[in-house]
Formats: structure tokens, C-alpha cells, sequence
């Protein structure tokens, strides 16, 4: 189930880059994105019971931070993933807040990296450093398709963006 909602992903992505229903996208100081997104896997040592799910919302703080045309954004997170290890199931709540940096590189997209905290609060409070890279794409109107890269619950989440 999850290979045929990742391949549903990037058809639906090639046919609105085919049929040129696209618009330049930037992140700027007034931006505002959310973002629901689905993990493809785990990075925990445990099997996957259900996947990571994760809710984003990025709001942007400064332009033109450290170089021209890049922007400083700040995000919090939250994320759930169930897995099965020798003790059973567990689920796992987690989240972050980050700050990245939005840099262009490619016109329609919006790239970025970023490093911030995050916090396990179930089944034990644990924190630590998160790092991640991403790219949201831009589709018709405020629409995008987002992947993200990164240290967490999992390590590539994909999804669906959109601006306030």
C-alpha cells in the first residue's frame, strides 16, 4: 500500500509538470505553508506497524538571510509512527521545531534545510537534534507536493503542501 501511494506521488507529479499546470513558488518572509506528510520508513530498528504521519507548519521569518534571495523560516512539528519490536507495539509521538533555511535553486521549487530540537513525549520524554533537507514543488494555486529528507521518526517523509 505504501509503494502504490509513493508511485500515485510521482505520477501525479510527472502529469502536472506535463501538463504545465505549475506556477513559480518562493518562500519569503511572509510565507505561510502547512503540511501533512507520510513517512516511507523507520529509522528506529523496529518494524513499521503503521507508518510515521507528520503535520508541518512553517511560517517565514527574514529575507535575504546570510545571502541574497535565501529565507529564514521557522516550522514545528509533530509526528506518530507505530511499530512492532520484541516487547509488542509501541507508538511513538514526537515533535520538533526547527528553523531552515529556504534557498532557490530551481525555478517552481522551494528547497531547504534546516536543524532544530525535538522531542519524544511517548512512550518515554526524550530530545535531541534534528537535521533535515527538503523541496516543496509547486502545482496549481497554493497546492505543492513536499518531500523531506531527515533525522527523526523517519527518514524520507512525502506529502502534500499547502499556503496560507
Amino acid at each position: 500500500p505504501l509503494m502504490k501511494f509513493l508511485l500515485k506521488s510521482v505520477l501525479l507529479a510527472g502529469m502536472a509538470l506535463a501538463a504545465g499546470a505549475v506556477q513559480a513558488q518562493s518562500f519569503e518572509a511572509s510565507s505561510r505553508v502547512v503540511q501533512l506528510m507520510l513517512g516511507t520508513g523507520s529509522q528506529l530498528g523496529s518494524t513499521l506497524a503503521t507508518p510515521p504521519v507528520g503535520f508541518l507548519v512553517e511560517n517565514g521569518i527574514a529575507n535575504d538571510f546570510l545571502s541574497s534571495g535565501w529565507t529564514l523560516g521557522s516550522s514545528y512539528a509533530v509526528y506518530s509512527a507505530g511499530y512492532r519490536n520484541a516487547d509488542g507495539y509501541s507508538h511513538h509521538l514526537a515533535g520538533s521545531a526547527r528553523f531552515n533555511i529556504h534557498f532557490p535553486i530551481w525555478e517552481r521549487w522551494d528547497t531547504y534545510a534546516g536543524l532544530g530540537v525535538g522531542v519524544a513525549v511517548f512512550p518515554k520524554l526524550s530530545a535531541g537534534l534534528v537535521a533535515n533537507v527538503g523541496a516543496r514543488y509547486a502545482l496549481q494555486g497554493p497546492w505543492s507536493i513536499a518531500a523531506e529528507a531527515g533525522y527523526g521518526l523517519s527518514w524520507l517523509f512525502v506529502g502534500v503542501g499547502y499556503g496560507l
